[in-house]
């Protein structure tokens, strides 16, 4: 009980955290910028560098959201015939509008005051420094960036943002004007959503976990396959006396496998329906008819809120000896496929002729992975 109450309290804790305000309106950014230097005849090829920052969803004016934030920036020019780059890095400090429309996406403008941090002329190829640079530009120490941008949401953790921009006044060389043109593109993270996600993560794996351990006071609801479907095929290519067969076989073999459950399966209560009441109940009717080992029926209703699982036993109908069929399996109440804790066959290779045997290692896996679970709780 106080393992179940400390995960409940971290459960609740991370819940409380991915709530916070301040990380639902934080975004961290990195991408790709692509910048020049406009009008200059020396560096006048482009120069594709790495951005990174953070912004902050500031408010809503109305229609429009308020963003500010930091950005870490490079910006700068490559000279072919002279066989080295110049660049620019500055941290700026956007300031953006922008207009939601419809899907989550969104287009505004950012007007970004920016800060020299630093510029160096490089060789190209070696990245060899070079000073002092034999054509030097001299950038002010500070520049204003205007930048029309459109996001487009991928997921509801990530979004692209796509952004074109033009610098003003960013020299104090009366002979050249330094003006910068780019485009970047980034990925727009938030960390509320980034922290939610990983919440849902840690909840589906508690989850799946202690799911095991409510079966064992629950029910296991074997299906079994009629073969109708199969034998309705055969009648209709005319082959009636396989399509007996057919049926027949299916009837034997789940006769076989209620008596193995009813004498080899311990570790919960258990249940049986034909296939072709599998998706009625994963749709959630409870009227469903439930038959147990001794013959009685009783509806699903009749479980009321224990947990439930369903068991396919996979391939066991077919006569195909050398054919590696799907092994057996469980599902949720919604016939969504369980994985680890709930015990799978990846396959089988040869057809079961003793239903004991499988069932008799079904439960030793069900039982053995409940006294884990139970193990690494009473452990935390």
């Amino acid at each position: 009980m106080s393992s179940i109450l400390v995960l409940f309290c971290i459960s609740q804790g991370l819940s409380q955290l991915s709530e916070k305000p301040f990380l639902k309106r934080s975004n961290a950014l990195l991408g790709l910028s692509y910048s020049r230097m406009l009008g200059d005849t020396i560096y006048d090829q482009d120069l594709l560098r790495f951005q990174f920052g953070y912004m902050y969803d500031a408010a809503n004016i109305g229609k429009l959201d308020l963003s500010v934030g930091a950005m870490y920036r490079v910006k700068g020019g490559k000279s072919f015939f002279y066989d080295n780059y110049q660049t620019f890095t500055y941290l700026s400090i956007p300031i953006s509008l922008s207009y939601p429309i419809s899907g989550g996406s969104a287009f505004g403008l950012s007007a970004q005051p920016s800060y020299l941090l630093f510029n160096e002329t490089r060789v190209r190829g070696t990245r060899s420094l070079l000073s002092p640079s034999p054509y030097p530009r001299y950038p002010s120490s500070s520049d204003l960036t205007l930048s029309p941008f459109f996001e487009l949401t991928l997921t509801k953790t990530v979004k692209l943002n796509l952004t074109a921009s033009y610098s003003l006044g960013s020299t104090t060389d009366n002979d050249t004007r330094l003006n910068f043109g780019g485009l970047s593109a980034n990925l727009k993270l938030n960390f509320g959503q980034a922290v939610r996600g990983f919440e849902d993560l840690l909840d589906k794996g508690r989850d799946k976990k202690h799911q095991l351990l409510l079966v064992e006071e629950g029910a296991v609801i074997v299906i079994l396959n009629k073969k109708t479907a199969v034998a309705r095929y055969l009648r209709e290519k005319g082959d009636t006396a396989k399509a007996s067969d057919v049926l027949k076989d299916a009837k034997l073999k789940n006769r076989a496998l209620m008596q193995a459950f009813a004498q080899e399966f311990k570790f919960t209560e258990v249940w049986f329906v034909y296939n072709t009441q599998v998706s009625s109940i994963c749709a959630g009717d409870s009227t469903q008819q439930l038959i147990s080992a001794t013959g009685e029926k009783s509806s699903v209703a009749m479980l009321g809120t224990k947990e439930f699982v369903l068991f396919n036993p996979g391939d066991i109908y077919l006569k195909l000896q050398s054919f590696s069929g799907e092994g057996y399996f469980f599902q949720n109440s919604h016939c969504e496929r369980l994985s680890d804790p709930f015990p799978t066959q990846m396959g089988i290779k040869s057809r079961p002729s003793n239903f004991n045997e499988m069932v008799k290692g079904l439960n030793k896996r069900l039982e053995s992975r409940a006294d884990l679970l139970r193990e690494k709780s009473d452990a935390r």
